[in-house]
C-alpha cells in the first residue's frame, strides 16, 4: 500500500464519509434562497463538548417594514450517509397532536383572545402564535394524518435483515 492515496482511493473515502451528501444538501438549500453554513461547531450545553451541525440554513420569508417585524426559517440539518435502509415507523395522530406546535418556532410577541362578556366582565386566553399566524393550516406536520414515532436502520443479519434503533 502506497504512502499517498490515489485519486480513486480519495474519492472512495469521501463518498463513504457523507461529506458529499452534506455539500449536496447545502447546494440544494442555497438554490432555494437560504444562506448556508456548513460544519458549524458549537458547544453541547449538556456535556460541554464540541459538536458540529452539518448544515445550517436561514432565510427571511416575510418582512413588515412599518412594524419592523421579520419572519425567518432556520434549518439545522444532520446528514446521515448509510448503505443500509433507514425506516420511519408511523402511526395515526391523536387530538393532542393537532394542538402541538413545533418547538423550534420562536415568536417575539404573545397573542391573546379577548371577549367582552358584558357587565364589566371579560374573558381572555392566550392563543398559540403558530395558530394565530395560520401556520397550523399550511405546516406539513398539521397536514399529515400520521406521525413518525420510531427511527431505525436495517442491518444485514445472515440472509435476512435486523432492525436496529437509530439514535440521532
Amino acid at each position: 500500500m502506497s504512502e499517498t492515496p490515489t485519486n480513486d482511493e480519495i474519492m472512495d473515502a469521501i463518498r463513504q464519509s457523507g461529506y458529499l451528501l452534506e455539500q449536496h444538501v447545502a447546494t440544494q438549500l442555497e438554490t432555494l434562497g437560504f444562506h448556508i453554513r456548513t460544519n458549524v461547531a458549537f458547544e453541547d450545553p449538556d456535556e460541554g463538548k464540541s459538536r458540529e451541525m452539518d448544515v445550517s440554513a436561514i432565510k427571511r420569508v416575510a418582512f413588515n417594514e412599518p412594524a419592523n417585524i421579520a419572519a425567518f426559517v432556520e434549518l439545522i440539518v444532520e446528514c446521515k450517509n448509510s448503505k443500509n435502509p433507514l425506516v420511519l415507523i408511523t402511526r395515526p395522530k391523536n387530538q393532542a397532536d393537532a394542538r402541538l406546535t413545533p418547538r423550534q418556532f420562536r415568536y417575539p410577541t404573545k397573542y391573546e383572545m379577548r371577549k367582552d362578556l358584558g357587565g364589566g366582565r371579560r374573558m381572555m386566553r392566550e392563543v398559540s402564535e403558530f395558530s394565530h399566524l395560520g401556520f397550523d393550516k399550511i405546516h406539513y406536520r398539521h397536514l399529515q394524518q400520521t406521525k413518525a414515532v420510531q427511527f431505525c436502520r436495517l442491518d444485514r443479519k445472515g440472509s435476512g435483515w435486523h432492525a436496529r434503533a437509530f439514535l440521532i
